[in-house]
């Protein structure tokens, strides 16, 4: 089977985690032997931009982007969505978003919320809203690149004793990897649109019983522009990262949250069942077509 995802040429981590876990969780549906077709996993992805491929066609945990049903997901073998509302529109069970099943590879099967500093990572389409190397560092945070290696930023997560996240994956992945999270918005609402960018926290959030709640918020301008633009947003831009700073600052430990331990075993097993049954599946598929 192939994967569908989003791509963009800033390689967005919570989209590149696509190719790194999936056909690890599932070889032998991604194997050259394996069923012809095409998965979606990981991503805010369910709406008529899905491709019209040959053969099987498997939803593994997306999530919408609206509240209307999708007319291409008539010929998709929906397995599961990722939270309540996508279940909604969909008419699909739904489990949680798949970027959990990052517990099931090896090395992060016990992982914990390290020692390390707390972590900082915006969402890619912020990068270039603002200085956030140096907000880090003048916060005395780790600095997490959403365009990063996955490996290293799944490392890099692991490592802190908590995440302040703008980047919805640093926040899934955080609590999936038992490291405590917290959210900040600056700029990627208005890169993805206030409704998307809403509805999947909300999805996902209502899926592990956690609160999508903003700890801090400072509304970025957006990057790009003239010269002239760009000189007269400078100031502005200026005062936003000085409030940013701020309120991140001014986040209390009591503020960070994690998904219950139970709600995470469940979770778990949930994803582990439906991984086997497309393995299985896939197994069956390769050997009739032998």
């Amino acid at each position: 089977m192939e994967l569908f995802y989003f791509k963009s040429n800033d390689r967005n981590f919570g989209d590149e985690l696509n190719a790194h876990l999936l056909p690890a969780i599932m070889p032998e549906a991604f194997s050259a032997d394996g069923p012809s077709g095409v998965m979606v996993g990981i991503g805010t992805i369910l709406d008529d931009r899905l491709p019209d491929a040959e053969g099987t066609r498997i939803v593994f945990g997306s999530g919408v982007r609206g509240l209307s049903r999708p007319k291409s997901l008539d010929d998709w073998d929906v397995r599961f969505v990722r939270g309540p509302i996508s279940g909604r529109v969909t008419g699909a069970p739904f489990v949680a978003d798949p970027a959990y099943a990052v517990r099931m590879l090896p090395g992060y099967e016990h992982a914990a919320a390290g020692a390390g500093p707390v972590g900082l990572m915006p969402h890619f389409g912020s990068l270039r809203a603002a200085p956030w190397p140096r907000i880090a560092e003048r916060l005395g945070m780790r600095y997490i690149d959403p365009t990063g290696d996955v490996t290293e930023v799944l490392d890099a997560i692991a490592s802190c004793k908590a995440i302040v996240a703008e980047a919805m994956h640093g926040a899934i992945l955080a609590d999936a990897l038992r490291v405590p999270w917290a959210r900040f918005a600056a700029a990627a609402w208005r890169r993805e649109g206030i409704h998307v960018h809403g509805l999947k926290w909300l999805d996902w959030a209502m899926a592990l019983g956690v609160d999508p709640r903003v700890e801090a918020f400072a509304e970025l301008p957006p990057a790009g522009g003239t010269l002239a633009v760009r000189a007269l947003r400078e100031p502005m831009r200026a005062r936003a990262v000085r409030r940013l700073v701020r309120e991140l600052a001014n986040v209390s430990t009591d503020r960070f949250q994690l998904s219950s331990d139970s709600t995470l075993d469940r979770v778990l097993a949930d994803l582990q069942e439906h991984a086997e049954r497309i393995r299985a599946w896939a197994t069956e598929a390769d050997a009739k077509a032998s």
